[in-house]
Parts: structure tokens; C-alpha cells; sequence
């Protein structure tokens, strides 16, 4: 524990460089994750390559274990393995959410340009921690919507 608390695997409470306590929900929680596995391992569970499940980490799909050689934990990649479909490709975007591929389809533009438009703020989105944009679909609509009236107004004599 004393490892886990100096590494800041597991908060601490009190003051620093004193007797340091922890939550037992925490500890608890900790223990109930299970046992960490390396991506290779995640990869062979969730049969895709092993960036599926470095995407998975990075949309928060998975718990990682930063800098660790045993990064994620075997109940929650098995729990996700039963809920991904067969046969399925790609990271399956969170409900309401388009990745920039996705959007691109939906709008009629180019990936590069849907990215640069959230890139630039211009298209409301989230960044991942890999960098890759998330669009809300609510937001792609607003958008879409706004071009069109720009598109009437400059139509208008």
C-alpha cells in the first residue's frame, strides 16, 4: 500500500510527510478491479489488434494503470468483450457521440476538414487523451443547422 500511496495510485488523506490514511473504499475498490494484464493479453480477450484496446484507454472505455507493464484489469476487458458485438470494428462511439470519420460521412465533408473545424473550436467536440475528436451528434446538428441559414440569408436579395 505504501507503494501504491507514493506513486499516487491511491489517494491519501492527511497532512504530507505524516502518518498518511486512505479510504477503505478506495483499498476496496482497488482490490475488487482484479488482476492487471498487459494490452497484448486485452487484445487476445477482446480478439482486435492491440490499438483497439490503446483506444479503449484513451475514450475511458477501460481503467488504465498508467506506466504500468500491466496496464489494464482482466474483469473489466472481459466485461467488455461480452458487451462488443462480433464481428464489430473499430471503437464503438459513446452514445450521442460521432468520431471525425463519422461526422465527415454525416456532413459531406472531408475528415481532415471536420477535424480541423474542432481543432479551431468552430465545431464544438471533446479531444481524447490520443487526440482524436469526439463530435456530440446535438452539436453536429446545431452546425449543420447553421450553415443552412447562412446559406438562405446569402440566397436572399
Amino acid at each position: 500500500m505504501y507503494r501504491l500511496m507514493a506513486k499516487g495510485r491511491i489517494p491519501t488523506y492527511g497532512e504530507p510527510h505524516s502518518y498518511n490514511q486512505i479510504r477503505g473504499r478506495d483499498a476496496e475498490e482497488l482490490r475488487d478491479r482484479g488482476e492487471r494484464i498487459p494490452l497484448s493479453e486485452a487484445a487476445r480477450i477482446l480478439k482486435r489488434p492491440i490499438q483497439f484496446g490503446r483506444e479503449l484507454v484513451a475514450a475511458g472505455e477501460l481503467y488504465s494503470w498508467p506506466g504500468a507493464l500491466r496496464p489494464v484489469f482482466r474483469d473489466e476487458v472481459e466485461r467488455y468483450a461480452d458487451r462488443l458485438p462480433p464481428g464489430a470494428r473499430g471503437l464503438p462511439a459513446r452514445s450521442g457521440r460521432l468520431s471525425t470519420s463519422s461526422a465527415a460521412e454525416r456532413i459531406g465533408l472531408s475528415r481532415s476538414r471536420v477535424y480541423g473545424l474542432a481543432r479551431d473550436g468552430l465545431l464544438p467536440a471533446v479531444q481524447d487523451k490520443a487526440g482524436r475528436y469526439w463530435i456530440d451528434e446535438h452539436h453536429l446538428d446545431m452546425y449543420l443547422r447553421a450553415k443552412e441559414a447562412e446559406a438562405a440569408a446569402e440566397s436572399l436579395p
